[in-house]
């Protein structure tokens, strides 16, 4: 595993408190983990590109959480970038190479980082975009629930199902005279 990874995932296993004294450091490991996405994307390593995009996606969105409130809005659509175009490049994996779990796996970690991140920044800040986020925070959040139900990963899908109904809420708060979009969730129970 490289160096930098393995540097991300110690800081993001450690509680709100502890990373918040550690900020420089997390910026340090995120523009590391920059450039690892770079070699890895330049090589055609799609898979862990894709399982190093979501590092950095969940690393951007801590940060955005954590840090400085001028710089959140930065981070999180940064987060959300990284999580859609990784899964895009999983999206083209599988049209190249066909189906396979672990792109299932891959595309929808990367859909519920993309989806989390947007519902942070939403939350955070219920201004004028906050609909427009709400709206791709639920549209991601049902792709990682369909993908995690097909790999049978029930306490993943449970988690982002539940993320999805507190988007669709919010949105619903926010924004009263859109009808949301139930999309294919709407009527399914946990």
């Amino acid at each position: 595993m490289n160096a930098k990874i393995s540097e991300a995932l110690e800081l993001l296993a450690r509680p709100d408190a502890a990373l918040r004294t550690e900020l420089d450091r997390l910026d340090r490991v995120t523009e590391g983990l920059k450039t690892v996405l770079r070699l890895q994307r330049d090589r055609g390593e799609v898979l862990a590109f894709a399982e190093s995009s979501a590092i950095l996606s969940v690393l951007l969105r801590r940060s955005a959480e954590l840090g400085p409130a001028d710089a959140a809005p930065a981070r999180f659509e940064q987060a959300i970038a990284i999580a859609v175009n990784a899964r895009t490049a999983v999206q083209d994996e599988v049209i190249r190479a066909g189906f396979s779990d672990m792109n299932t796996a891959a595309y929808s970690r990367l859909a519920h980082e993309g989806g989390l991140a947007a519902l942070g920044w939403a939350e955070r800040d219920q201004g004028a975009r906050a609909p427009e986020l709400l709206r791709q925070s639920v549209d991601l959040l049902e792709r990682a629930v369909g993908g995690y139900e097909q790999l049978g990963r029930l306490e993943e899908r449970q988690a982002a199902f539940e993320q999805y109904w507190r988007a669709q809420d919010l949105l619903a708060r926010l924004a009263p005279d859109e009808s949301p979009d139930q999309g294919s969730l709407g009527s399914t129970s946990a």
